[in-house]
Formats: C-alpha cells, structure tokens, sequence
C-alpha cells in the first residue's frame, strides 16, 4: 500500500474512532514522511485511546522537531490537559493543575476551547481549596471571554441541575475580585453578569458585598434587601445584611435579621461567626443575658470542634461578664452543655426575629400550584400581603387557613418599589 493510500486508510479509521487500528497505519507514515501530518495524528490516537503516556512521549519528541506546528502543539496542550490538569483536578491538587495549565496554554494560547476548558478547571479547582488563591483565579478567569461559554444549565445523569459555564464564570470571577478586595473591578463584572442573568442571586450579593466593603453601605443595603425575596435566600444573606444595617446604626432592624439568620437551619459550627456578631450587638443594646448565652454557645460549639477560642470571643465574655455584674445577674455558670445553650439561645431568637413588629390576623389565599407564593388577606381590610411558600408552614398552606403574621420590609421587583411580605407565620386555632 502506498503512502497515500495509507494516510487514507488511517483518516477513515481515526474518524470512525477506530483509534488502536489507525495508530499502526500513522506509526509507518512518520517513518516515510518528512511531514508533521502523521505524527499530530498519532498523538491524537494514542490521548483518544488512553496510552496519555507516549501520547506525551511523542509529543515531546514531535515538538523537538517541529517546534512551531500550531497542529501539534495544539495536540499537546489536549494531551497535557487529560495527561495533567483532570487528574489533577480529581485529586484537588490545585499546585499540578495550575502548573500544567500554564503550560498547556504556553503552548497553544489562541485555541479558544483549549482556553476555556483549561481555566475553567483552574478556576473551579482553586475555589474548591482549602486556602483558595483568589488573585490566581482571577488571573486565569481573565483569559476567558465570556462569550466563548455555554449559556446553557448543565445537567447531570441523576436530573440535578447547575447553572451555565458562562453564569458559572462571571459569579466566580466577580468572586474572586470582591476577595482580592477590587471592589470596583466585582461590581463591573458581577453587573456585567446581572445583563444575562438578571435573578442571579450571588451576583447581585456579589455587587452589595463590593459596595459595603468599599464604604458606601447604603447602596450595599440597597442592592441586598430585596434578595430576602429572591427564591434562594440564605441565611447569609440576612446575616450581611444585619451587619450593613449595624454600620448605619440601625440596631433594632440588625438584631431582627441577626435572630432570623441563627433559627434558620443550619449546622452549628456554621453560626460561630453569626453568634459573634449577635453577641457583640447585644451588649451594646444592652442585651447580656442573650449575649451571654450566644458567647458560651459559640465556645461550646468550638471546643467540641477541636478549635481555638479567638480573642474577640474572650474579650465579649470579658465585657459580657462586667456588665452582668453591674446589674446583678447573669447564666449560672454550670451550663456548658452543647444542647442546653441552643436551646436558651433559639428562645431568644424567636422572641428577637418578631420583635418591633406587629402582629396581624388575617386567611391565606391565593394559593396556586403553579408559583411559589400566596398571598394573606388582613382581617381588618388594607391590602393583601405576599409570602412565599418557602416561608409558609405545613399547617397553613391551605386556602382560607386563619393565620397570625408580621409584616417584613421587601422590594417588588416587578413593580420596582419597597413593599411588605408575610413572616413568622403562624396558624391561628379558632
């Protein structure tokens, strides 16, 4: 069979992903062609059907004698990546990733897939560690152009749903930029984002967080009270958006939302922080009973842990313990117990999160299967209120059920104006 008859054959197999067939056919090419055809070709082969090794060995060897074959570095930035950078990802090996990635892409910087697919994996390996290097993932979040990215929700084989490559890289990027602390540079890209993806949650705390942190506090209260509506609310959300209203002095609305945050479910080695920032509220309002309990429920749970006491918390205890005296009274001193704190803890919670705010009698109605919000009529007439199902008890999702509510500051986005919604709901027994 001649040569050309040979690259023929071989073409018609690798494109019929008959890869260990074709690799043969390539292997005597190289040996009568002075060409860098046959030699891309069975690298591509040998990375298509696993052998990553000499895939890489003839890369090398290739690259030696064709060092500006745009084809075959290609090749070896595609071998590098499956070679290197997935399993170093699989590992969570942020150092072998980032090292072969730089690589990968020194060799082929223009292939916009390669790029993509390279800083992706960087970007999401890096999030992912333990100590996450933001200014290295904003670095590599720079290579990409966003447009170059699917717009669509990815999928997995079990129906769970993720949001887009493209959404993916603008929530991460304007991320990574709030951590270095380039504030301007978070809110330009996560508004950026905002354009395509208007209800994204984290871009629009993103922007919120950026503005607090850059000293203008009330366009951060701005930007992060309406997401109390937004259909994913956390109970982060409440816990930033207590300490915005804190700097501006608006304690009692602070401690309502501190106090929502804690009841929200949740591990308690993730209310270390909220419990700080609960407790030093409350001895400046004079609370020190509930910061008394917050500040032995925050060292119960980071002794259980294994974890330090930091010195802010000794120091609030310190303070907290002053006061007490002064007034004559605090906690006996034998309540150490896990269990026991919370529970002395979540009674002051659900008398804080209804605090200041008046009671209302009135029917849910409105309740519809295809949205996820209803609506409660006040017995004494005025206009009805929303809440959202998520905040709606089991015993009160029927329609007409008599319930007692408060009335929350929201934001109607459709309407775009400050409104009121429905919380701490519960049925009333007639």
């Amino acid at each position: 069979m001649d040569i050309s008859s040979q690259s023929k054959q071989a073409d018609e197999l690798r494109k019929q992903g008959k890869y260990l067939e074709a690799i043969p056919l390539y292997q005597e090419q190289i040996k009568a062609s002075s060409s860098s055809y046959p030699t891309r070709w069975l690298i591509y082969c040998l990375r298509k059907s696993g052998n990553l090794e000499n895939a890489y060995k003839n890369g090398l060897e290739a690259l030696k004698k064709f060092p500006e074959d745009q084809y075959l570095r290609s090749e070896m930035g595609w071998v590098i990546y499956d070679r290197e950078i997935k399993p170093g990802r699989d590992a969570g090996d942020i150092g072998q990733v980032v090292n072969a990635a730089t690589r990968a892409l020194e060799l082929d910087p223009n292939n916009t897939f390669l790029v993509d697919r390279v800083c992706l994996v960087v970007m999401k390996t890096g999030k992912n560690a333990k100590n996450p290097d933001w200014q290295m993932i904003a670095r590599f979040a720079q290579k990409i152009d966003p447009t170059t990215l699917s717009i669509e929700i990815r999928k997995t084989t079990d129906g769970k749903q993720y949001m887009s490559e493209m959404e993916d890289w603008y929530v991460n990027f304007s991320h990574a930029y709030l951590k270095c602390g380039e504030y301007q540079k978070a809110i330009e890209i996560a508004l950026e984002g905002m354009k395509t993806f208007p209800n994204e949650l984290f871009l629009a705390r993103t922007v919120a967080l950026a503005h607090f942190r850059s000293g203008n506090t009330q366009a951060g209260v701005d930007m992060m009270r309406p997401l109390l509506n937004h259909p994913k609310c956390q109970w982060y959300i409440r816990s930033e958006l207590a300490e915005m209203e804190i700097q501006l002095g608006n304690s009692d609305e602070a401690y309502r939302l501190l106090c929502q945050a804690l009841l929200t479910k949740q591990e308690d080695q993730f209310k270390v922080k909220n419990l700080e920032t609960y407790a030093s509220l409350s001895i400046k309002m004079n609370r020190f009973r509930e910061a008394k309990a917050a500040i032995a429920f925050a060292s119960a749970i980071r002794t259980n842990a294994g974890w330090s006491l930091p010195d802010s918390l000794i120091s609030l205890l310190s303070t907290c313990n002053s006061a007490l005296q002064k007034e004559g009274g605090k906690l006996p001193e034998t309540i150490s117990h896990q269990a026991e704190l919370a529970k002395i803890c979540y009674g002051f919670w659900k008398e804080g999160a209804l605090e200041g705010l008046e009671r209302i009698r009135g029917k849910v109605t409105q309740i519809r299967p295809d949205r996820k919000y209803a609506f409660i009529q006040p017995e004494d007439g005025g206009d009805s209120v929303i809440v959202f199902l998520r905040d709606l008890p089991r015993d009160c999702s029927v329609e007409n059920t008599p319930v007692e509510f408060s009335r929350e500051k929201s934001f109607d986005v459709k309407k775009n104006r400050d409104s009121y919604k429905a919380v701490q709901i519960q049925r009333l027994n007639r």
